[in-house]
C-alpha cells in the first residue's frame, strides 16, 4: 500500500503521463489561429473550458476512490497484522514473501527478519516430509490442505502448529501459498495428557479380574481387558478402536447399543433393554443374560456402568465391567425348582401325577434335552417317568439289570442283582470320589459323555458299559442319585447334546433338590399307603356290610330252599317211580342245588363263607362260570373255550377257583372293551421239568392243572408289567377295578403251591396262566347218589325258629322211621329238655334263633348230659364254623340247606359212631 511520503513522485510521474497523452491525443490548432473566426474561437474556448472542468470532476472522483482503498487497506492491514493466528505468504519456492504479526510472534523473529527466509528453516527435520507432502498434494489438487508438524522458535523452542495452506498468484500472476499457522501446543499437551491417562487406566484395567471394556464419546473401544478377552474370546487387537457398537456383538450377537451407551444419552431403546435398571449417583447396574457369550451357550452377567470426566469435569467416555453371574442365577433359579418340587409333592394328587408334574418342572427349568426319574421296581430301576428320551434309547436303556448270554439275571457273591451302566454304579452306590466323574455326594456327571466308557460297572467280564448317552450324542450327562436318607430309592438324569452345560456348584444344587425329592417321595408314598390302608380299611367295611346283608339274606334264602328241597324230594317218594312227575321233581331238587351253591359263593364272596379245600376236578366249575360269564359280555367279544374233562384232580376251594376265572375274565373284558376282541379260556394238564422251573427253585417238577386266559387287547407295557400284582395297582378307571383282583389270586395260588405266569406282547394281547399243583386221582367225593339213605328209630329233639322248615324236617324224618318232638322256641327247647333230658337220642338244632343261638343251647345241654349227640345247623353265621363247633362238643355240622340224604347220612353217623363227625 502506498504511504504519504511517497504522494509527490506519485504527482509527477502523473502529470508526465498526461502531457504525453495530451500530446498523442490533443488536435492541433491551425498555425494561424488568426484565420480562425470570433465564433469558432469561442466555441474552443468552450471546450477546453468544458473538458478542464470535467478533469477536476474526474480528479475529484479518484481522489476520493484513492482515499476510500487507503482506508479499506488500512483497515484490511489491521486485521491481518492482528489476527489471533499466523499469516504468511511463501513463493512457490518456500521463501517468505509477507508475514503478519501473530505469524512473527509465533517464529519469534521480526517481520522485516522472516521476510526472505525459508520456511522450512523453522520445521523440525522430523516433520519436514509432512510439509513437503502437504505442498506436492497441493500442487496436484489445488485443494487446500492441512497437517500437524512442530516448528522451531528463533530461539530455538519447538511447538505444535497446524499448518493450512491454499494455492494463489500475487499481482503479477506469479503462484505463491497462503499460508495459516495455529499454534495447538495447548491441545496436543491435552491429547498426550489423555493418551498417558488412558494408557494408565488401560494398564489398571488390564489386570483386572473382572471383564472391562471403555469407549470414548465417539464410541471407539478405547479398553479391553485380559478378563474380557477370555469372557468373550475376542483379543483386545481386534476389538481395540472398533466402533458402531461391535463391542455388543460378543454379547448379544449384533450391534447394538448397551448399558454404557446411556453415559452419553437416554436413550429409550436402551433403557427398555434393561427394564430392571439401578442407580448409584451416575453409575448404573443391570443384571442381563447375554445370548451369544461362550459361543452361543449364553450367560446371566452384572454390568456396571460409568461415565469417564476429562479435567474439566467433561464426559469424555464411559466405562462398564462385566461380571458372570450364571452360577448364582443357577442357584437361585435351582433353589426355587427344588422349592417348588416341594410344592408339588406336597400337593394333593396321586404319586405318579405327582412325579410326572416334578418331572416337566425339571425339564423346563433345566431346559437340558432330556429329564428322567428312575424309581425301583423289583429287582429294576426302569424309568418311573422321563421326557426328551427317544424310544430307540428307551429300548436298551430302560432297564439296567445285568443278563448272562443265557437271559439270567447276574447276581454278586451276596445274591444282590448286579446292575449295569454308569447309572447302575450310581444306584447301587458304587462310586470312587477320587474319580473326577463323581461327587462325595455320589453324583455321576460330565460334559464328555465318551468318559463313561472307562468305568467299569462291576468286576464281572461278561458286563461291559452301554454308554447309549454317548451313542445317542449326549455330550453332558448327569446321574444324581435320589436317597431315603442313606438309602438309595432312584435317580434324577439329565442329559444334552451341548457341551460344558453342568459345573460342579451345580451338581451340588441338584444334590440338594434330589434329597429333598427322596424325603418327599417317601413321605408322599407313605402318605398313599396310609390312603391306601384307608381305603382298605373302608373296603373292608363296605365288605363286611355286604357280608352282613348277604348273611341275612343267605340265612333267609337258604330256609326257602331248605323247604323247597325237603318237600320236593318228600313229594318224589310219595308218588310212583313211573309218574311222569319224578322228572319235573329232579329238576327242582337240581336247580334247588344249583341256587344253594350260588348262595355259598355270595357268602365267600363276602368272605363269610368257609374256605372248604377238597379234592375236585376244575373242568365243571370253569364250564359253570363260563355260563355266567357269558351274558355279561359284549356281543363284540367272542369266547372261545378249550376245557379238558379228564383233567387232573387239584387241592383246592371250588368257590375260589371260580372267583380266580372271574376276576381273570374281568380284567380281560376291561381290556378289550373298547375295541372288542377274543377271550380265549383253556384247561388242560401240562407236566413241568426242573428246567421249566428255574425261575421257580422252591416248586417240584411234576403234573400241573393249568387254567389260561388270554385277550386279543393292547397289552401291558412292559414299565408295569412287574407291578400288575401288587395290591391296589390299577390302570383302571374310577369305578372299574380296586387294585386287588390279580393281588388275590397271586395270593390264593401262592397258598395253594402254584405259580401265575403273564405274557404279553404290545398291539396283540396277553395270556395269564394259573399253574395248580395236581394231586392223586380219588373218588369225586361229591357222587353221592349211589349210596342208600340210612333210617333209624330213635327219638330226635328237632328245634328251627322257621316252622317250615320243623315241619319238613319232621316229615323228612318221620319218613325215615325216627320219632321226632318239634320246637320252634330255643328257650321252649331247654326247658323240656331240662324235665326229660334222658328222654331224646339225638338233638338237631339251628344256630340263629331269638332267645338262645344253636351254640348257646348245645352248651346247656351238654351241661346236663354231655354224651349228647347234637347236630349243629346254620345257613350263615360269623359267630361259628365246624371246627368252632367240634371244640364245643358238637359231634355234627351241617350247612343248610340240606337233602333229605346228607341229613340221614350225618344223623345216622353221629347216633351210630358216638364221635364227633
Amino acid at each position: 500500500m502506498t504511504s504519504e511520503h511517497d504522494r509527490p513522485n506519485a504527482d509527477g510521474e502523473l502529470r508526465r503521463r498526461a502531457e504525453a497523452l495530451d500530446q498523442r491525443d490533443t488536435p492541433s490548432l491551425p498555425e494561424d489561429i488568426e484565420a480562425l473566426s470570433l465564433e469558432e474561437i469561442r466555441r474552443r474556448f468552450h471546450e477546453l473550458r468544458v473538458h478542464q472542468i470535467e478533469l477536476e470532476m474526474q480528479n475529484v472522483q479518484l481522489r476520493q476512490a484513492q482515499q476510500a482503498l487507503e482506508t479499506s487497506q488500512a483497515r484490511y492491514f489491521h486485521l491481518y497484522d492482528l489476527a489471533p493466528v499466523g499469516y504468511c505468504t511463501v513463493s512457490d519456492q518456500g521463501v517468505i514473501l509477507e508475514a503478519n504479526l501473530n505469524a512473527s510472534k509465533l517464529l519469534g523473529l521480526a517481520r522485516g527478519a522472516l521476510v526472505g527466509q525459508k520456511l522450512t528453516q523453522f520445521i523440525i527435520p522430523e516433520d519436514q516430509d509432512k510439509y513437503y507432502q502437504r505442498r506436492r498434494r497441493l500442487v496436484e489438487s489445488s485443494e487446500p490442505r492441512a497437517c500437524e508438524l512442530r516448528i522451531v522458535k528463533g530461539d530455538g523452542a519447538a511447538f505444535w502448529v497446524q499448518l493450512s495452506t491454499k494455492l494463489a498468484q500475487d499481482e503479477n500472476g506469479a503462484p505463491v501459498h497462503w499460508i495459516v499457522l495455529c499454534d495447538i501446543t495447548a491441545r496436543k499437551q491435552a491429547e498426550e495428557t489423555l493418551r498417558t491417562n488412558r494408557q494408565r487406566l488401560s494398564d489398571i484395567v488390564k489386570f483386572l479380574p473382572t471383564a472391562t471394556l471403555a469407549i470414548d464419546k465417539q464410541g471407539q473401544v478405547i479398553i479391553w481387558n485380559e478378563a474380557m478377552e477370555q469372557m468373550t474370546g475376542i483379543p483386545a487387537a481386534e476389538m481395540l478402536g472398533q466402533g458402531d457398537y461391535a463391542y455388543s456383538i460378543p454379547f448379544y450377537g449384533e450391534a447394538q447399543p448397551q448399558l454404557l451407551n446411556l453415559m452419553f444419552e437416554d436413550h429409550h431403546e436402551i433403557a427398555a433393554r434393561y427394564p430392571h435398571i439401578t442407580r448409584e449417583g451416575d453409575t448404573l447396574g443391570v443384571e442381563v443374560f447375554c445370548p451369544a457369550l461362550y459361543s452361543d451357550k449364553g450367560a446371566w452377567v452384572f454390568a456396571k456402568a460409568s461415565p469417564l470426566y476429562d479435567q474439566d469435569g467433561s464426559i469424555i467416555g464411559a466405562i462398564e465391567s462385566v461380571r458372570d453371574i450364571t452360577e448364582r442365577k443357577q442357584a437361585e433359579s435351582y433353589g426355587a425348582l427344588g422349592r417348588e418340587v416341594l410344592h408339588l409333592l406336597n400337593h394333593p394328587g396321586d404319586f405318579r401325577t405327582a412325579i410326572q408334574r416334578v418331572l416337566t418342572v425339571l425339564k423346563t427349568r433345566t431346559g437340558f434335552d432330556a429329564v428322567g426319574i428312575r424309581l425301583q421296581v423289583g429287582d429294576d430301576y426302569p424309568y418311573f417317568v422321563q421326557e426328551g428320551f427317544s424310544a430307540d434309547f428307551l429300548q436298551t436303556a430302560n432297564t439296567l439289570t445285568a443278563r448272562t448270554a443265557d437271559d439270567e439275571i447276574c447276581r454278586d457273591q451276596n445274591g444282590n442283582v448286579m446292575l449295569e451302566c454308569a447309572c447302575g454304579l450310581v444306584l447301587s452306590g458304587r462310586t470312587d470320589p477320587t474319580d473326577p466323574l463323581f461327587t462325595p455326594g455320589g453324583s455321576c456327571w460330565t460334559n464328555d459323555a465318551t468318559l463313561l466308557l472307562n468305568l467299569a460297572t462291576c468286576d464281572d467280564p461278561r458286563l461291559k458299559p452301554r454308554n447309549q448317552c454317548a451313542h445317542a450324542n449326549y455330550a453332558s450327562v448327569a446321574l444324581i442319585p435320589i436317597r431315603d436318607k442313606e438309602k438309595i430309592i432312584g435317580l434324577m438324569q439329565f442329559n444334552d447334546r451341548r457341551k460344558d452345560v453342568f459345573t460342579s456348584s451345580m451338581i451340588e444344587i441338584l444334590e440338594g433338590t434330589a434329597t429333598h425329592l427322596g424325603a418327599a417321595l417317601i413321605r408322599k408314598q407313605t402318605e398313599e399307603e396310609t390312603q391306601a390302608l384307608q381305603a382298605q380299611l373302608l373296603q373292608a367295611q363296605k365288605m363286611e356290610a355286604i357280608g352282613t346283608l348277604a348273611g341275612g339274606i343267605a340265612h333267609d334264602f337258604n330256609n326257602i330252599l331248605g323247604a323247597i328241597l325237603g318237600y320236593a324230594e318228600i313229594a318224589r317218594d310219595c308218588i310212583p317211580p313211573e309218574s311222569e312227575a319224578i322228572g319235573y321233581l329232579g329238576k327242582v331238587l337240581l336247580a334247588s342245588e344249583r341256587a344253594a351253591t350260588l348262595v355259598k359263593q355270595i357268602l365267600a364272596f363276602s368272605r363269610q363263607g368257609n374256605i372248604d379245600r377238597m379234592p375236585l376236578k376244575p373242568s365243571h366249575i370253569v364250564k359253570e362260570a363260563i355260563k355266567l360269564l357269558r351274558p355279561s359280555l359284549p356281543s363284540t367279544i367272542t369266547i372261545n373255550q378249550k376245557v379238558e374233562a379228564a383233567t387232573s384232580f387239584i387241592l383246592a376251594d371250588p368257590t375260589q377257583v371260580h372267583q380266580i376265572l372271574m376276576n381273570l375274565c374281568t380284567n380281560a373284558f376291561h381290556a378289550m372293551e373298547q375295541t372288542g376282541g377274543t377271550l380265549e379260556i383253556t384247561l388242560e394238564d401240562r407236566e413241568l421239568f426242573r428246567d421249566n422251573l428255574q425261575h421257580k427253585p422252591e416248586l417240584e417238577p411234576g403234573m400241573f392243572v393249568v387254567l389260561s386266559v388270554r385277550d386279543s387287547g393292547p397289552g401291558i407295557p412292559l414299565a408295569i408289567r412287574d407291578k400288575i400284582f401288587d395290591p391296589y395297582f390299577t390302570t383302571k378307571e374310577a369305578g372299574k377295578g380296586t387294585g386287588l383282583g390279580l393281588a388275590i389270586i397271586h395270593g390264593i395260588i401262592t397258598g395253594y403251591g402254584g405259580f401265575v405266569t403273564c405274557e404279553s406282547e404290545i398291539g396283540k394281547g396277553t395270556i395269564f396262566e394259573i399253574f395248580f399243583p395236581a394231586i392223586e386221582e380219588q373218588v369225586d367225593s361229591e357222587i353221592k347218589s349211589s349210596k342208600r339213605t340210612p333210617s333209624g328209630n330213635e327219638h330226635i329233639l328237632l328245634i328251627d325258629d322257621e316252622k317250615m322248615l320243623v315241619d319238613v324236617g319232621k316229615t323228612m324224618l318221620e319218613r325215615l322211621g325216627y320219632v321226632v318232638t318239634v320246637r320252634t322256641s330255643s328257650l321252649q327247647a331247654l326247658t323240656l329238655f331240662q324235665n326229660h333230658p334222658a328222654q331224646f337220642d339225638a338233638v338237631i338244632t339251628d344256630q340263629t334263633m331269638q332267645g338262645l343261638t344253636g351254640m348257646e343251647l348245645a352248651w346247656k345241654m351238654l351241661r346236663i348230659r354231655p354224651d349228647l349227640p347234637i347236630i349243629l345247623c346254620t345257613g350263615y353265621s360269623n359267630l361259628v364254623d365246624e371246627e368252632q363247633a367240634k371244640h364245643s362238643g358238637i359231634k355234627g355240622f351241617a350247612m343248610k340247606p340240606f337233602t333229605k340224604q346228607e341229613i340221614a347220612l350225618l344223623l345216622r353217623k353221629v347216633l351210630d359212631d358216638g364221635l364227633p363227625a
